[in-house]
């Protein structure tokens, strides 16, 4: 509280950077689930493939990969899964799965790019809404 403020209250996001890890560092950066700050260690908070990563987990999403702990990072199409350590190997994004978490979760797309439609389901005739986003 020495800056007079309260972050979490003034800020969306806060990236904290320490310099060097000094205990037990198996980690590059973290963050918390649907939280308001990541932390970085060393150089990670130059690359913008770890930088989304963990801002991806203040925004509510998990790990891409599996529940197998062994696996957590193991679908290498999304940024929530494995990201790239460089800014010249290639380009990454969030994957359809994670797209459709921040549509059904919010606003985030325009509604000119989403689509509801009806599947009636003819041994129950039961009806499934589902919505569709178009993403390129």
């Amino acid at each position: 509280n020495k800056l007079g403020l309260r972050l979490a209250e003034n800020f969306d996001h806060v990236m904290y950077i320490l310099q060097k890890c000094y205990v037990q560092c198996g980690w590059g950066a973290y963050a918390y689930v649907n939280s308001w700050n990541s932390v970085y260690q060393g150089n990670y908070y130059r690359f913008p493939g770890v930088q989304l990563h963990e801002i991806g987990h203040n925004m509510n999403l998990g790990h891409s990969g599996g529940l197998d702990e062994t696996k957590k990072y193991g679908d290498h199409t999304c940024l929530m899964g494995n990201p790239l350590y460089s800014d010249t190997k290639s380009r990454m994004c969030y994957n359809p799965a994670k797209n459709f978490q921040f549509a059904s979760g919010g606003n985030w797309y325009d509604p000119k790019f989403t689509m509801n439609f009806d599947i009636t389901k003819k041994r129950r005739n039961k009806v499934l809404r589902r919505k569709i986003v178009g993403i390129a």
